[in-house]
């Protein structure tokens, strides 16, 4: 199939995104929620929930990426990837539900089923009187878009189709969030000290910093790959 970009050797230099301008905006992004941790008094379930909803940004970010990935080699393909996108988004935003139905159950003292509105989920952030959320949540948005950028060019260069950007933000969430999870049941065993709780939010930041220094290192898509040319 011939890439609609071949007509065009010269690179998108506006998407090569610095790795060192990434890993700043990482840091940055977290200093919020490291801030809220160490003097806004957040709680555990404050930054689990502040993490959940930055995969719903990259559920996002994917949909823009395939939309890119299919219009780049054409209307046809375009349309065809209207299809993939469709199923990611149940399938990612039923992934998301669970997850966070998880979340609710095991660390939100207030005990709410969001299985049975599942709503619930996004009018948290508007009813709850954590501090600082919506900062936080803008300083990893920033994070997200200029990670994207950055995938989008790689895309560009890899030729890579919807489906293999599909299973892109499945490695992250999986290893990252049961990293997390199990650290925050440790933490809730010693009483949710401040310490632990500051130490979930630089397990995050390396967690992030290394997935973007290791490109293959939380993308299912591409291990699968490697194990193939590598048996």
């Amino acid at each position: 199939m011939k890439h609609a970009l071949d007509m065009d050797t010269r690179p998108d230099t506006w998407m090569r995104i610095p790795q060192p301008l990434v890993f700043t905006g990482i840091i940055l992004a977290n200093i919020t929620p490291l801030y809220g941790v160490l003097f806004l008094g957040w709680k555990l379930f404050d930054i689990f929930y502040l993490y959940w909803a930055e995969n719903v940004l990259i559920g996002i970010a994917t949909i823009i990426r395939m939309l890119m990935a299919g219009a780049a080699f054409g209307i046809g393909s375009l349309f065809g990837s209207l299809f993939i996108i469709a199923f990611f988004t149940v399938h990612y935003g039923m992934f998301c539900l669970v997850h966070g139905s998880i979340m609710f159950d095991l660390f939100n003292p207030d005990q709410i089923n969001v299985m049975d509105n599942p709503i619930d989920l996004l009018n948290y952030a508007f009813s709850s009187s954590q501090s600082a959320f919506f900062p936080a949540l803008a300083g990893l948005c920033i994070a997200v878009i200029l990670d994207t950028l950055r995938r989008i060019h790689n895309d560009r260069q890899n030729a890579s189709l919807p489906p293999t950007i599909m299973f892109t933000p499945y490695g992250r969430i999986v290893v990252l969030h049961l990293t997390i999870l199990l650290g925050g049941l440790l933490a809730l065993s010693l009483g949710s000290p401040i310490w632990a709780l500051a130490l979930l939010v630089i397990l995050k930041i390396l967690y992030d910093l290394a997935a973007i220094r290791d490109k293959k290192l939380f993308d299912l898509e591409k291990a699968k790959t490697a194990n193939k040319e590598n048996p």
